[in-house]
């Protein structure tokens, strides 16, 4: 869809920074992903959204297929809307890996500055976290720790949003009004609003609900999303669903 003509207004901009745990147990939600991203990627083509994806997950775990990523090849491939920040994701460390990647070179030195390079100033961010276990790490002076607990969840989302305002205010704004919201596919057993309540039991496939996840997600107006779904398809269309209808000014 053509924006930004002389009778148009600029199409909505959105990045949205998406983290694939790639430890072990993950090796058949990775390939859910790699088998149904396009259904994301599709909707945001054919939306007025002008889009892109960083991908923060080892590369040699995870390699999207074309159309949204050219070549599966020796080293990632960006584009102008897909870029891939090569990092290890382990069980427990996705938000320490974010904060630690920000400013920090990829594997390949592909985001010499870390994956800040690749966002856009003005641009809403939407995080897209997918794993199967919950929180437990600690990036700089922070220690993040969820304990399977509503509370836990709680405490590292307040630390989790300070820290990303001490990266960027300009680009993620403050805890109490976030540039971004943070959608994540964990251990809960249905899609879960903002509206309901944390939970502690987790589904068939996963290891940890994931309460820092949901925590996040809460706190900035996003779903939660299972990760044990027979249907990633239909997963990927209803996340697709959520960000165009957030950001696309409609």
């Amino acid at each position: 869809i053509d924006c930004g003509g002389p009778l148009c207004a600029p199409c909505p901009l959105l990045d949205i920074i998406m983290v694939v745990d790639n430890s072990g147990d993950m090796a058949l939600e990775i390939q859910n992903v790699e088998n149904n991203i396009n259904r994301l990627a599709d909707s945001l083509i054919a939306s007025i959204i002008d889009w892109r994806i960083i991908l923060i997950s080892q590369f040699s775990s995870i390699c999207f297929p074309p159309p949204i990523n050219p070549a599966c090849g020796a080293t990632p491939v960006n584009t102008s809307n897909f870029f891939h920040y090569s990092t290890a994701i382990g069980s427990h460390d996705g938000l320490c890996e974010i904060i630690d990647g920000y400013a920090n070179p990829d594997e390949f030195n592909l985001a010499p500055n870390g994956w800040q390079d690749w966002l856009r100033t003005g641009a809403p961010k939407a995080f897209l976290m997918i794993t199967t276990d919950g929180v437990s790490c600690t990036a700089g002076l922070t220690s993040f720790n969820d304990s399977n607990t509503a509370a836990g969840g709680n405490q590292v989302a307040d630390d989790f949003m300070a820290e990303l305002e001490n990266l960027s205010s300009i680009n993620f704004g403050t805890p109490e009004n976030p540039n971004y919201t943070f959608i994540s596919v964990v251990g809960v057993s249905s899609t879960l609003s903002p509206q309901d309540p944390i939970v502690t039991s987790v589904c068939s496939t996963a290891v940890d609900p994931g309460t820092g996840y949901q925590a996040l997600s809460i706190n900035t107006d996003a779903n939660r999303y299972s990760i044990c779904s027979s249907d990633y398809a239909s997963l990927f269309d209803d996340i697709a669903i959520e960000l165009i209808s957030a950001f696309s000014g409609n």
